[in-house]
């Protein structure tokens, strides 16, 4: 055995027992006791600003029941823009971020607004420009029937090229008034496409949820799912795949126990079983029934992972972001009952792959603070080769007249410590650069190699130095050995082997695991880059580089 693979079995032994790292927090608001409370809504509103981060739309209170919706800079949490009720009865129940819905280059929201009651006034949703807060257009139903409960914007459902709309309305009732909820789809220019409604004698009520799943059917078009709480034999959820251009369902995923909801929240997550059609996920649980999260199938409906965690909710982000960098999207999930069982909570990022937990925020609190209620996944800064999260913990600290101070933050999605660098090639048999990924894991730190040629030995160098290899200094090029475009980013004093997958989920897939445990502050930084030799001369890749400290 080589000496340098006796050290780092050495130091293994020495620093395994360190936990795992924190993610970094970008940013945080919270609330003025006796003035403002922050955070009981939490949603992507797109980068309006265009400085390349995404910012979030939060609801915020103040003394006397007043509510608004404030626009946060992804950045830096300022404020960028204050939106104001018309009038104390006609409030906010939802907002939305949208793409550029009217072409000017910015992107736009909709906001569905409701009255309080007494003047049962019809439930309205207007797609506004986020340049101008001017009207684009609006479309109501009556009051009752909680239109705009869930707005999905992103996807292109009538082959025009633009983004159109889905809106759920989850309170609809039938003739008998039973609640059956509808779900509508509407063009860019707000022309109704189709509807979906629940049916009472199957009981199936829909709605309860969006997501977008991309293009399943493969006619060209956006599908997305739609969350129900029944429909089933024994009246549990189910989630619906549905198809953009048509509104009929695809396919449906049901928990095949029958023992609790599934889709009281819904999430596209990508082909996360390599059969080539996009996958999908739903939360849900139900009475003396913990929480699940659920990967169907997006071309059979089988559940291919569940995952069930102490404390969670249904709160799940719709949008997918790979957080490990293992080639597969990710889910953030809130768990605002961890702890406990005292409503303190937290955040979890679930594995795509495998369902497994890969990043857990805890609240600093200690006693109800609701960490996680709502959460979202968001896009990496600039620079970032990693997503970020957001959250928030509404019922944070006493508040005084306005009851709760309340929090809302966003994370870095990478642990303390870790950082990707460099730029990846490969060679002309190849359509992509491979990547490297890192996450925690029980036994160490898993290094990933994803996106390579499939079946294909592959090789980890790790060095403790990204500056100089020997008397060489680094970046080192590589043209010379016919390598165009190439650079070996880290020193070598250890190469590990390994080859990748050459099917499902596992293809172009390789992964080292060390006996390391990431920490932020250890004594050891390690720099690692992957070599995928591939099968042809011509397909082979290197990826970028990461840093770690254990």
């Amino acid at each position: 055995m080589r000496r340098s693979a006796v050290v780092l079995i050495a130091l293994g032994a020495v620093l395994g027992t360190r936990a795992s790292p924190a993610q970094d927090q970008l940013w945080e608001q919270v609330g003025i006791r006796d003035k403002l409370h922050v955070g009981t809504w939490l949603r992507s509103a797109g980068d309006v600003d265009r400085d390349g981060y995404e910012d979030v739309f939060v609801q915020v209170h103040f003394e006397f029941g007043v509510t608004e919706m404030w626009l946060l800079s992804g950045r830096d949490g300022t404020t960028r823009k204050t939106l104001k009720q018309p009038d104390p009865w006609r409030i906010f129940q939802n907002i939305e971020g949208l793409p550029d819905m009217d072409g000017d280059g910015t992107v736009d929201y909709a906001i569905a607004r409701g009255d309080t009651g007494w003047q049962a006034r019809p439930k309205t949703v207007e797609i506004l420009s986020g340049k101008s807060d001017r009207l684009i257009w609006k479309v109501e139903l009556p009051w009752g029937t909680w239109f705009g409960s869930s707005i999905l914007g992103d996807v292109e459902l009538d082959g025009d090229g633009k983004p159109d709309v889905v809106i759920a309305a989850e309170y609809e009732r039938d003739a008998n008034d039973r609640w059956i909820g509808g779900v509508y789809a509407y063009s860019n220019a707000g022309k109704l496409l189709h509807v979906l409604r629940g049916n009472s004698s199957r009981n199936l009520h829909i709605g309860l949820s969006l997501a977008k799943a991309g293009d399943v059917d493969r006619d060209g078009r956006d599908d997305y799912v739609v969350g129900t709480s029944a429909g089933t034999s024994n009246g549990f959820g189910q989630a619906m795949l549905v198809s953009g251009r048509t509104g009929k369902v695809i396919v449906h995923g049901t928990d095949p126990r029958q023992q609790g909801m599934v889709g009281q929240e819904v999430t596209g997550l990508g082909d996360i079983d390599g059969d080539g059609v996009p996958d999908f996920g739903a939360s849900g649980g139900g009475v003396g029934v913990p929480q699940a999260v659920r990967a169907f199938s997006g071309r059979t409906g089988k559940v291919l992972w569940e995952s069930r965690e102490p404390g969670t909710t249904e709160a799940i982000s719709r949008v997918r972001h790979d957080f490990d960098r293992d080639g597969i999207a990710d889910i953030v999930q809130g768990a605002p009952g961890a702890r406990n069982g005292m409503l303190i909570g937290g955040v979890h990022v679930l594995s795509g792959r495998t369902g497994e937990v890969l990043v857990r925020l805890a609240s600093r609190e200690t006693y109800q603070a609701d960490m996680g209620v709502q959460v979202l996944a968001l896009r990496p800064p600039p620079g970032g080769r990693f997503p970020m999260l957001a959250f928030i913990e509404p019922r944070l600290g006493h508040g005084g007249k306005v009851t709760y101070l309340g929090r809302v933050a966003v994370h870095h999605g990478e642990p303390s410590g870790v950082r990707i660098f460099g730029t990846a090639c490969h060679g002309p048999g190849r359509a992509e650069s491979p990547a490297i990924g890192i996450r925690p894991i029980a036994s160490g730190t898993r290094i990933h190699l994803s996106g390579a040629a499939e079946g294909a030995p592959a090789l980890l160098f790790l060095g403790t130095s990204n500056t100089m290899f020997g008397p060489f200094r680094l970046p080192l090029p590589l043209d010379r050995f016919g390598l165009t475009a190439c650079s070996l980013l880290t020193s070598s004093e250890l190469g590990l082997a390994s080859a990748t997958g050459s099917s499902g989920n596992g293809r172009g897939y390789a992964r080292i695991d060390l006996s390391l445990q990431l920490a932020a502050k250890g004594a050891l930084t390690l720099h690692g880059q992957w070599l995928s030799l591939g099968t042809n001369g011509r397909d082979w890749g290197f990826s970028d580089a990461v840093t770690a400290r254990f």
